[in-house]
């Protein structure tokens, strides 16, 4: 519908294999960043199978090109692995990030885009 809020997504600059921690935050912004961090995207429920959330996703990976960083990383939660791969992104498995994954909920993945 016209004039409703479909979705929203929020990314920043962040570093590879270190995701922030859940429920954290944010007060600044490492320095130098080597990548963008999709922190978090939302479609509400009367949006979703509209196209709205892969719209999001495009939105933010195009701001990433524009920002000359070479990777966008984020976590998928709550089975939306699948979605992400879709828009291109590929899981990637690091023995030291179970932990802080294990935070984000159980089948926590993170996952990361190479741009060209």
């Amino acid at each position: 519908m016209e004039g409703r809020l479909a979705g929203y997504v929020l990314s920043h600059p962040w570093m590879r294999f270190c995701p922030p921690a859940l429920n954290q935050v944010l007060r600044t912004l490492p320095a130098p960043t080597d990548g963008v961090y999709i922190h978090d995207l939302a479609v509400a429920p009367w949006a979703r199978g509209t196209g709205a959330g892969q719209e999001l996703a495009a939105a933010a990976l195009q701001a990433a090109r524009d920002s000359s960083l070479p990777r966008v990383g984020l976590e998928a939660v709550g089975e939306s692995e699948p979605f992400w791969e879709r828009q291109g992104f590929r899981g990637v498995d690091r023995a030291y990030l179970a932990a802080k994954l294990a935070s984000y909920g159980a089948g926590a993945r993170y996952m990361e885009q190479l741009l060209s």
